[in-house]
């Protein structure tokens, strides 16, 4: 290889390659952080909350991204917020395999599917089992609300335990 005889050769200082690399580093935290306030599913709050975890970051942009429906996606990032810290420090475990997990959750929850506190424990179970599956989870834990389908859901239990109700009768 013979360099070009009418370009001078680049001597590029050590303080300029870093002051060009924190230029850069800058301008990707302000395009995300943009982004992330025009989605409106975070208050300034829980920006600053998230932007102390790379991988938070990246988990937030990656829901964001999915075009999901907004009250999906603000409860699924209100857990990422506010749940997940309350039983794991480390958001290293926040990866993106598990945002379909957590969507199915959350949209569960959003649709009266799932209650709170049962939506809140499958994230728990998300992480502290690495064995859980999200649509199983939904399934023994769904939310009947229709009087009729509880009447269905009574009258199957007592005809599969008749000796159990014969005996309280």
């Amino acid at each position: 290889y013979f360099p070009d005889p009418d370009i001078p050769p680049l001597n590029l200082t050590d303080d300029f390659i870093d002051m060009m690399k924190s230029a850069f580093e800058q301008k990707n935290f302000y395009t995300t952080k943009e982004k992330l306030e025009k989605s409106g599913h975070l208050s300034e709050q829980d920006l600053g909350t998230l932007f102390n975890s790379p991988e938070a970051v990246d988990f937030a942009l990656e829901i964001i991204d999915r075009k999901t429906e907004p009250k999906v996606a603000e409860k699924v990032l209100d857990w990422v917020i506010n749940v997940i810290p309350s039983f794991n420090s480390d958001y290293s475990e926040l990866s993106l395999d598990k945002a379909d997990a957590m969507l199915s959750l959350a949209k569960s929850y959003s649709e009266g599917k799932l209650i709170s506190s049962k939506a809140k424990e499958g994230v728990n179970s998300l992480f502290t089992n690495k064995d859980f599956d999200a649509s199983a989870f939904i399934k023994s834990n769904i939310t009947v609300d229709d009087e009729g389908e509880l009447d269905i859901i009574v009258k199957k239990v007592l005809e599969q335990n008749t000796k159990a109700a014969e005996d309280v009768a």
